[in-house]
Protein backbone atom coordinates (compact mmCIF):
# COMPACT_ATOMS: atom_id res chain seq x y z
CA UNK A 1 0.00 0.00 0.00
CA UNK A 2 2.83 2.80 1.03
CA UNK A 3 4.67 1.86 -2.47
CA UNK A 4 1.47 2.22 -4.22
CA UNK A 5 0.95 5.82 -2.59
CA UNK A 6 4.79 6.57 -3.29
CA UNK A 7 4.28 6.24 -6.71
CA UNK A 8 1.21 8.51 -7.04
CA UNK A 9 2.39 11.12 -5.08
CA UNK A 10 4.39 14.06 -7.03
CA UNK A 11 6.17 17.12 -5.47
CA UNK A 12 7.07 20.73 -7.02
CA UNK A 13 8.42 23.34 -5.72
CA UNK A 14 6.43 26.62 -5.89
CA UNK A 15 8.59 29.93 -6.09
CA UNK A 16 6.36 33.29 -4.53
CA UNK A 17 7.01 36.66 -4.72
CA UNK A 18 5.75 39.74 -2.57
CA UNK A 19 4.72 42.91 -4.04
CA UNK A 20 2.70 45.96 -1.50
CA UNK A 21 1.74 43.28 0.81
CA UNK A 22 0.67 40.51 -2.07
CA UNK A 23 1.86 37.40 -2.81
CA UNK A 24 2.33 36.18 -6.25
CA UNK A 25 3.28 32.39 -7.78
CA UNK A 26 6.40 33.03 -9.76
CA UNK A 27 6.52 29.99 -11.06
CA UNK A 28 7.04 25.70 -9.80
CA UNK A 29 10.16 23.83 -10.46
CA UNK A 30 10.24 19.81 -9.37
CA UNK A 31 14.10 20.68 -7.64
CA UNK A 32 14.31 22.07 -4.68
CA UNK A 33 18.19 23.50 -5.07
CA UNK A 34 16.66 25.47 -8.87
CA UNK A 35 13.72 26.98 -6.75
CA UNK A 36 15.64 28.32 -3.72
CA UNK A 37 17.98 29.58 -6.73
CA UNK A 38 15.41 31.55 -8.65
CA UNK A 39 14.18 32.76 -5.56
CA UNK A 40 17.06 34.29 -4.08
CA UNK A 41 17.48 35.85 -8.22
CA UNK A 42 14.23 37.36 -8.20
CA UNK A 43 14.82 38.88 -4.24
CA UNK A 44 18.50 40.38 -5.69
CA UNK A 45 16.64 42.49 -8.26
CA UNK A 46 15.25 44.73 -5.13
CA UNK A 47 12.25 44.50 -7.31
CA UNK A 48 10.35 42.65 -4.31
CA UNK A 49 9.56 42.87 -0.70
CA UNK A 50 10.11 38.98 -0.04
CA UNK A 51 10.12 35.35 -1.70
CA UNK A 52 9.40 32.50 -0.69
CA UNK A 53 9.90 28.64 -1.70
CA UNK A 54 6.79 26.17 -0.37
CA UNK A 55 6.66 22.11 -1.19
CA UNK A 56 4.00 20.97 -2.27
CA UNK A 57 3.10 17.27 -2.13
CA UNK A 58 -0.04 16.26 -4.01
CA UNK A 59 -1.37 12.45 -2.97
CA UNK A 60 -3.29 10.74 -5.33
CA UNK A 61 -4.91 14.03 -6.22
CA UNK A 62 -6.44 14.79 -3.26
CA UNK A 63 -4.53 15.98 -0.60
CA UNK A 64 -2.54 18.78 -1.31
CA UNK A 65 0.40 19.37 1.48
CA UNK A 66 2.29 22.65 1.98
CA UNK A 67 5.39 23.09 3.73
CA UNK A 68 7.31 26.32 3.82
CA UNK A 69 11.17 25.47 3.07
CA UNK A 70 12.74 28.90 2.55
CA UNK A 71 11.80 32.39 2.75
CA UNK A 72 13.89 35.39 2.78
CA UNK A 73 13.03 39.33 2.72
CA UNK A 74 14.76 41.98 1.00
CA UNK A 75 16.73 44.64 3.47
CA UNK A 76 16.12 48.29 3.86
CA UNK A 77 19.25 49.38 2.41
CA UNK A 78 19.10 51.43 -0.56
CA UNK A 79 22.32 50.45 -1.88
CA UNK A 80 22.17 49.00 -5.54
CA UNK A 81 22.88 45.14 -5.27
CA UNK A 82 26.50 43.97 -5.69
CA UNK A 83 27.39 42.09 -9.37
CA UNK A 84 30.29 40.21 -10.82
CA UNK A 85 32.61 42.31 -12.59
CA UNK A 86 34.46 40.57 -15.38
CA UNK A 87 37.54 38.99 -15.32
CA UNK A 88 40.68 38.70 -17.57
CA UNK A 89 42.14 36.18 -15.44
CA UNK A 90 42.82 33.08 -18.07
CA UNK A 91 43.05 28.95 -17.39
CA UNK A 92 41.38 30.23 -14.10
CA UNK A 93 38.97 27.23 -13.86
CA UNK A 94 39.76 24.84 -11.33
CA UNK A 95 39.63 21.03 -11.73
CA UNK A 96 41.12 20.27 -7.72
CA UNK A 97 40.54 21.27 -4.50
CA UNK A 98 44.50 23.15 -4.64
CA UNK A 99 43.54 24.73 -7.79
CA UNK A 100 40.97 26.41 -6.38
CA UNK A 101 43.35 27.89 -3.61
CA UNK A 102 45.74 28.84 -6.41
CA UNK A 103 47.12 32.05 -7.60
CA UNK A 104 45.18 31.98 -10.70
CA UNK A 105 41.87 31.27 -9.11
CA UNK A 106 42.67 33.73 -5.80
CA UNK A 107 43.56 36.85 -9.20
CA UNK A 108 40.36 35.10 -10.98
CA UNK A 109 37.88 35.56 -7.40
CA UNK A 110 39.49 39.10 -6.74
CA UNK A 111 38.18 40.18 -9.93
CA UNK A 112 34.99 38.87 -10.24
CA UNK A 113 33.88 39.58 -6.58
CA UNK A 114 35.95 42.70 -6.09
CA UNK A 115 32.67 44.88 -4.97
CA UNK A 116 31.77 42.00 -2.25
CA UNK A 117 35.18 42.16 -1.27
CA UNK A 118 35.82 45.35 -0.93
CA UNK A 119 32.54 46.14 1.32
CA UNK A 120 33.94 43.96 3.59
CA UNK A 121 37.57 44.68 3.21
CA UNK A 122 38.61 41.28 3.31
CA UNK A 123 41.09 39.12 0.77
CA UNK A 124 40.13 35.99 -1.74
CA UNK A 125 42.51 33.91 0.78
CA UNK A 126 40.05 35.19 3.49
CA UNK A 127 36.97 34.25 1.81
CA UNK A 128 38.35 30.79 0.69
CA UNK A 129 39.93 29.92 4.74
CA UNK A 130 37.19 31.47 6.89
CA UNK A 131 33.63 30.36 7.05
CA UNK A 132 32.22 32.90 8.23
CA UNK A 133 32.93 35.42 5.19
CA UNK A 134 31.76 31.85 2.61
CA UNK A 135 28.53 32.36 4.60
CA UNK A 136 28.48 36.11 3.62
CA UNK A 137 28.82 35.42 0.11
CA UNK A 138 26.48 32.42 -0.27
CA UNK A 139 23.67 34.99 1.41
CA UNK A 140 24.66 38.04 -1.12
CA UNK A 141 22.10 37.12 -3.66
CA UNK A 142 23.43 35.50 -6.55
CA UNK A 143 27.03 36.26 -6.83
CA UNK A 144 28.45 33.50 -5.97
CA UNK A 145 26.24 31.86 -8.47
CA UNK A 146 26.61 33.98 -10.99
CA UNK A 147 30.94 34.51 -10.74
CA UNK A 148 30.62 29.99 -10.45
CA UNK A 149 29.18 29.77 -13.83
CA UNK A 150 31.14 32.50 -15.89
CA UNK A 151 34.37 30.12 -14.38
CA UNK A 152 32.47 27.22 -15.50
CA UNK A 153 31.52 28.24 -18.78
CA UNK A 154 35.19 29.14 -19.53
CA UNK A 155 36.49 25.92 -18.31
CA UNK A 156 33.87 24.36 -20.36
CA UNK A 157 34.92 26.42 -23.35
CA UNK A 158 38.19 25.37 -23.58
CA UNK A 159 38.18 21.92 -23.02
CA UNK A 160 35.24 20.55 -24.22
CA UNK A 161 32.98 19.21 -21.82
CA UNK A 162 29.06 20.10 -20.78
CA UNK A 163 28.73 23.12 -19.31
CA UNK A 164 26.83 21.40 -16.57
CA UNK A 165 29.61 19.15 -16.09
CA UNK A 166 31.66 22.02 -15.34
CA UNK A 167 29.64 23.30 -12.73
CA UNK A 168 28.96 20.05 -11.09
CA UNK A 169 32.43 19.88 -10.71
CA UNK A 170 33.08 23.64 -9.14
CA UNK A 171 29.90 22.77 -6.57
CA UNK A 172 31.91 20.16 -5.54
CA UNK A 173 35.55 21.90 -5.08
CA UNK A 174 33.53 24.46 -3.23
CA UNK A 175 31.46 21.95 -0.76
CA UNK A 176 34.50 20.34 0.23
CA UNK A 177 36.18 23.88 0.90
CA UNK A 178 33.05 24.85 3.12
CA UNK A 179 34.07 21.45 4.94
CA UNK A 180 37.40 22.06 5.44
CA UNK A 181 36.50 25.88 6.65
CA UNK A 182 33.90 24.22 9.24
CA UNK A 183 36.27 21.80 10.53
CA UNK A 184 39.34 23.96 11.20
CA UNK A 185 37.17 26.44 12.98
CA UNK A 186 35.29 23.97 15.06
CA UNK A 187 39.30 23.67 16.25
CA UNK A 188 39.10 26.21 19.18
CA UNK A 189 42.96 25.78 19.66
CA UNK A 190 43.99 26.02 15.94
CA UNK A 191 47.31 27.68 16.13
CA UNK A 192 47.42 31.55 15.00
CA UNK A 193 49.95 34.03 14.04
CA UNK A 194 52.05 35.55 17.47
CA UNK A 195 54.45 37.60 18.40
CA UNK A 196 57.07 34.78 17.57
CA UNK A 197 56.42 35.47 13.61
CA UNK A 198 55.06 33.37 10.97
CA UNK A 199 57.89 30.76 10.98
CA UNK A 200 56.99 29.90 14.15
CA UNK A 201 53.12 29.79 12.49
CA UNK A 202 54.27 27.42 9.95
CA UNK A 203 56.03 25.10 12.65
CA UNK A 204 53.35 24.87 14.37
CA UNK A 205 51.14 24.37 11.37
CA UNK A 206 53.35 21.20 9.79
CA UNK A 207 52.56 19.59 13.58
CA UNK A 208 48.76 19.42 12.09
CA UNK A 209 49.23 17.47 9.25
CA UNK A 210 52.38 15.86 7.51
CA UNK A 211 50.48 16.83 3.71
CA UNK A 212 52.30 20.03 2.33
CA UNK A 213 48.78 20.92 0.86
CA UNK A 214 47.19 20.50 4.46
CA UNK A 215 50.08 22.53 5.76
CA UNK A 216 49.32 25.62 3.58
CA UNK A 217 45.56 25.76 4.26
CA UNK A 218 46.11 25.61 8.20
CA UNK A 219 48.87 28.49 7.26
CA UNK A 220 46.29 30.54 5.55
CA UNK A 221 43.21 29.55 7.50
CA UNK A 222 45.71 30.92 10.51
CA UNK A 223 45.93 34.32 9.09
CA UNK A 224 42.46 34.36 7.86
CA UNK A 225 41.50 34.18 11.73
CA UNK A 226 44.25 36.81 12.24
CA UNK A 227 43.09 39.10 9.49
CA UNK A 228 39.50 38.85 10.80
CA UNK A 229 40.30 41.26 13.71
CA UNK A 230 42.04 44.12 11.37
CA UNK A 231 39.40 46.34 10.38
CA UNK A 232 40.62 46.91 6.59
CA UNK A 233 42.98 45.76 4.09
CA UNK A 234 45.09 48.50 4.29
CA UNK A 235 45.82 47.16 8.06
CA UNK A 236 46.12 43.73 6.38
CA UNK A 237 48.62 44.82 4.17
CA UNK A 238 50.86 47.01 7.18
CA UNK A 239 50.61 43.18 9.10
CA UNK A 240 51.87 40.87 6.36
CA UNK A 241 54.87 43.27 5.36
CA UNK A 242 55.42 43.38 9.48
CA UNK A 243 55.99 39.63 9.37
CA UNK A 244 58.60 39.82 6.57
CA UNK A 245 61.52 41.23 8.69
CA UNK A 246 61.49 37.74 10.91
CA UNK A 247 60.62 35.38 7.63
CA UNK A 248 63.39 32.88 6.35
CA UNK A 249 61.14 29.24 5.78
CA UNK A 250 60.05 29.67 2.23
CA UNK A 251 56.29 28.16 3.44
CA UNK A 252 56.19 32.03 5.52
CA UNK A 253 57.58 33.70 2.37
CA UNK A 254 55.35 32.37 0.13
CA UNK A 255 52.73 33.28 2.44
CA UNK A 256 53.36 37.06 3.03
CA UNK A 257 53.86 37.21 -1.14
CA UNK A 258 50.22 35.63 -1.20
CA UNK A 259 48.76 38.41 1.41
CA UNK A 260 50.48 41.26 -0.42
CA UNK A 261 49.02 40.00 -3.97
CA UNK A 262 45.91 39.92 -2.55
CA UNK A 263 45.45 42.93 -0.67
CA UNK A 264 47.22 44.86 -3.77
CA UNK A 265 44.15 43.37 -5.97
CA UNK A 266 42.54 46.12 -4.46
CA UNK A 267 42.33 49.31 -6.72
CA UNK A 268 41.83 51.38 -3.72
CA UNK A 269 44.90 49.91 -2.16
CA UNK A 270 46.98 50.65 -5.52
CA UNK A 271 45.81 53.99 -5.07
CA UNK A 272 46.87 54.28 -1.47
CA UNK A 273 49.91 53.09 -1.92
CA UNK A 274 51.19 55.38 -5.22
CA UNK A 275 49.69 58.13 -4.11
CA UNK A 276 48.18 60.75 -5.92
CA UNK A 277 50.25 61.27 -9.71
CA UNK A 278 50.00 63.39 -12.05
CA UNK A 279 48.11 61.05 -14.48
CA UNK A 280 47.84 57.97 -15.21
CA UNK A 281 51.35 57.09 -17.38
CA UNK A 282 53.00 58.08 -14.22
CA UNK A 283 51.36 56.02 -12.08
CA UNK A 284 51.78 52.90 -14.32
CA UNK A 285 55.36 53.34 -14.91
CA UNK A 286 55.59 53.43 -11.14
CA UNK A 287 53.78 50.50 -10.72
CA UNK A 288 56.11 49.01 -13.36
CA UNK A 289 59.18 49.74 -11.47
CA UNK A 290 57.83 48.77 -8.15
CA UNK A 291 56.87 44.87 -9.60
CA UNK A 292 60.27 44.60 -11.28
CA UNK A 293 62.06 45.62 -7.54
CA UNK A 294 63.27 48.54 -9.18
CA UNK A 295 61.50 51.83 -8.22
CA UNK A 296 63.29 54.92 -9.33
CA UNK A 297 60.50 57.72 -7.72
CA UNK A 298 59.19 57.39 -4.53
CA UNK A 299 55.41 58.64 -3.94
CA UNK A 300 55.08 62.48 -2.48
CA UNK A 301 53.14 60.84 0.21
CA UNK A 302 54.89 58.04 1.34
CA UNK A 303 52.34 55.70 2.91
CA UNK A 304 54.08 53.55 5.54
CA UNK A 305 54.24 50.25 3.92
CA UNK A 306 56.10 51.31 0.50
CA UNK A 307 59.55 51.20 1.55
CA UNK A 308 59.12 47.67 3.29
CA UNK A 309 56.89 46.64 0.10
CA UNK A 310 59.71 48.34 -2.24
CA UNK A 311 62.08 46.18 -0.35
CA UNK A 312 60.42 43.00 -0.53
CA UNK A 313 60.04 42.60 -4.30
CA UNK A 314 63.56 44.16 -4.59
CA UNK A 315 65.01 41.00 -2.57
CA UNK A 316 62.48 38.64 -2.70
CA UNK A 317 61.16 36.51 -5.97
CA UNK A 318 57.38 37.45 -5.29
CA UNK A 319 55.88 35.98 -8.19
CA UNK A 320 52.27 36.65 -7.26
CA UNK A 321 52.72 39.79 -6.36
CA UNK A 322 54.58 40.93 -9.41
CA UNK A 323 52.07 39.35 -11.81
CA UNK A 324 49.31 41.21 -9.39
CA UNK A 325 50.89 44.70 -10.26
CA UNK A 326 52.02 43.66 -13.94
CA UNK A 327 47.97 42.58 -14.58
CA UNK A 328 46.95 46.19 -13.05
CA UNK A 329 49.45 47.62 -15.56
CA UNK A 330 47.96 45.50 -18.34
CA UNK A 331 44.09 46.37 -17.80
CA UNK A 332 44.97 50.03 -17.45
CA UNK A 333 46.90 49.86 -20.78
CA UNK A 334 43.63 48.02 -22.67
CA UNK A 335 41.45 50.33 -21.18
CA UNK A 336 39.79 53.38 -22.53
CA UNK A 337 41.38 56.28 -20.11
CA UNK A 338 43.76 58.47 -21.34
CA UNK A 339 47.23 58.04 -20.50
CA UNK A 340 47.85 61.54 -20.16
CA UNK A 341 45.87 64.64 -20.11
CA UNK A 342 48.03 66.04 -23.32
CA UNK A 343 48.05 65.98 -27.05
CA UNK A 344 47.92 62.48 -29.37
CA UNK A 345 51.77 63.15 -29.24
CA UNK A 346 52.11 63.16 -25.56
CA UNK A 347 49.98 59.73 -25.76
CA UNK A 348 52.17 58.61 -27.87
CA UNK A 349 55.72 59.65 -25.90
CA UNK A 350 53.28 57.94 -22.83
CA UNK A 351 53.22 54.35 -24.71
CA UNK A 352 56.92 54.44 -25.46
CA UNK A 353 58.08 55.31 -22.16
CA UNK A 354 55.63 52.95 -20.94
CA UNK A 355 56.96 49.88 -23.60
CA UNK A 356 60.51 51.38 -22.36
CA UNK A 357 59.90 50.40 -18.75
CA UNK A 358 58.43 46.93 -20.10
CA UNK A 359 62.07 45.93 -21.56
CA UNK A 360 62.94 42.46 -20.52
CA UNK A 361 66.85 41.97 -21.92
CA UNK A 362 67.04 38.90 -20.28
CA UNK A 363 64.53 37.49 -22.56
CA UNK A 364 64.65 39.96 -25.48
CA UNK A 365 60.96 40.79 -25.18
CA UNK A 366 58.22 42.64 -22.62
CA UNK A 367 57.57 42.04 -20.00
CA UNK A 368 53.94 40.79 -18.85
CA UNK A 369 54.14 38.70 -22.33
CA UNK A 370 51.44 38.57 -25.13
CA UNK A 371 48.54 40.08 -23.03
CA UNK A 372 50.70 43.31 -22.37
CA UNK A 373 52.06 43.08 -25.55
CA UNK A 374 48.31 43.21 -26.91
CA UNK A 375 47.53 46.07 -24.81
CA UNK A 376 50.45 48.42 -25.87
CA UNK A 377 49.58 47.17 -29.43
CA UNK A 378 46.10 48.41 -29.47
CA UNK A 379 46.55 51.36 -27.28
CA UNK A 380 48.91 52.48 -30.01
CA UNK A 381 46.44 51.87 -33.07
CA UNK A 382 44.04 53.63 -30.95
CA UNK A 383 46.03 56.64 -31.35
CA UNK A 384 46.96 56.42 -35.12
CA UNK A 385 50.34 57.57 -35.25
CA UNK A 386 53.35 56.09 -37.37
CA UNK A 387 56.50 54.48 -35.96
CA UNK A 388 55.81 52.52 -32.41
CA UNK A 389 53.46 49.81 -33.47
CA UNK A 390 51.86 50.76 -35.92
CA UNK A 391 51.39 48.12 -39.21
CA UNK A 392 52.62 45.64 -36.27
CA UNK A 393 49.67 42.55 -36.99
CA UNK A 394 48.94 39.74 -33.85
CA UNK A 395 48.26 37.00 -35.91
CA UNK A 396 45.03 34.43 -35.12
CA UNK A 397 44.69 30.97 -34.59
CA UNK A 398 46.33 28.30 -32.38
CA UNK A 399 49.73 28.60 -30.72
CA UNK A 400 51.61 26.33 -33.34
CA UNK A 401 49.82 28.01 -35.87
CA UNK A 402 50.91 31.74 -34.68
CA UNK A 403 54.42 30.38 -34.14
CA UNK A 404 54.67 29.79 -37.34
CA UNK A 405 53.11 32.65 -38.78
CA UNK A 406 56.01 34.39 -36.56
CA UNK A 407 58.79 33.62 -37.52
CA UNK A 408 57.76 33.83 -41.26
CA UNK A 409 56.90 37.30 -40.95
CA UNK A 410 60.40 37.69 -38.62
CA UNK A 411 62.35 39.09 -41.88
CA UNK A 412 59.31 41.96 -42.66
CA UNK A 413 60.01 42.84 -39.29
CA UNK A 414 61.87 46.23 -38.14
CA UNK A 415 63.23 48.15 -35.92
CA UNK A 416 63.76 47.22 -31.64
CA UNK A 417 60.40 47.80 -30.81
CA UNK A 418 58.77 45.56 -32.62
CA UNK A 419 61.70 43.08 -32.66
CA UNK A 420 60.80 42.81 -28.79
CA UNK A 421 56.95 42.57 -29.72
CA UNK A 422 57.95 39.86 -31.81
CA UNK A 423 59.75 37.91 -29.39
CA UNK A 424 57.17 38.38 -26.41
CA UNK A 425 54.66 37.18 -28.53
CA UNK A 426 57.23 34.09 -30.33
CA UNK A 427 57.70 33.07 -26.34
CA UNK A 428 54.72 32.94 -25.90
CA UNK A 429 52.84 30.91 -28.70
CA UNK A 430 55.95 28.44 -28.17
CA UNK A 431 55.04 28.13 -24.17
CA UNK A 432 51.38 27.57 -24.77
CA UNK A 433 52.03 24.52 -27.46
CA UNK A 434 51.07 21.11 -26.15
CA UNK A 435 54.53 19.66 -25.02
CA UNK A 436 53.42 16.63 -26.90
CA UNK A 437 53.40 19.00 -29.83
CA UNK A 438 56.68 21.22 -29.08
CA UNK A 439 59.10 18.97 -30.16
CA UNK A 440 57.76 19.26 -34.25
CA UNK A 441 58.61 22.63 -33.87
CA UNK A 442 62.04 22.30 -33.77
CA UNK A 443 62.39 22.59 -37.78
CA UNK A 444 62.39 26.31 -37.01
CA UNK A 445 65.84 26.33 -35.06
CA UNK A 446 67.92 27.12 -38.17
CA UNK A 447 65.69 30.18 -38.97
CA UNK A 448 65.71 32.18 -35.58
CA UNK A 449 69.13 31.23 -35.42
CA UNK A 450 69.42 33.27 -38.55
CA UNK A 451 67.07 35.97 -37.32
CA UNK A 452 67.90 39.08 -36.49
CA UNK A 453 65.89 39.16 -33.38
CA UNK A 454 67.98 40.51 -30.52
CA UNK A 455 70.70 38.26 -29.13
CA UNK A 456 68.43 37.36 -25.52
CA UNK A 457 65.67 36.46 -27.61
CA UNK A 458 67.52 34.30 -29.83
CA UNK A 459 69.20 32.36 -27.03
CA UNK A 460 66.14 32.33 -24.96
CA UNK A 461 63.57 31.00 -27.99
CA UNK A 462 66.16 28.71 -28.89
CA UNK A 463 67.21 27.15 -25.65
CA UNK A 464 63.23 26.53 -25.03
CA UNK A 465 63.05 24.55 -28.39
CA UNK A 466 66.26 22.21 -27.62
CA UNK A 467 64.35 21.73 -23.90
CA UNK A 468 61.46 20.37 -26.04
CA UNK A 469 63.09 17.63 -27.91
Amino acid sequence: MTSSINATREVRFEVATQRDGRWTIECARLGEPEARRIAQQLLATNAYEAVRVVRERDVLGRTLVETPIFAARRTASSEPPLRVNATDERDCWCAELDDLYGARSRRAIGQLLRAFLDQIQITPIELLHNVRFARKLDDAGTLLGAALHRIARARAEAIGEPLAQSVKLLESLIATAMRRMVDAQANRRHPVPGDDGLDALVARCRQLAPDPSAVRFHIRHAIARDFEGRPSLLARLDAALGWLGAASDPESLAAIDELVADCLGSAATMQETLGVQRDLATALRMTIELARGRPKTEPARMASWYAPLARMLAEQACPETRTVLLGRVQREVAGDRPLTRGTTADEANAIVALAGALKDDTAGGYVGGAPMLEALVRRWKRIDRPGGFSEFEIPDGDAASRFQSLVAFEPECFGETRKRALATLLLDALREVPAADRPALGRFAPLIEASSLLDAARATLLRELAAAG
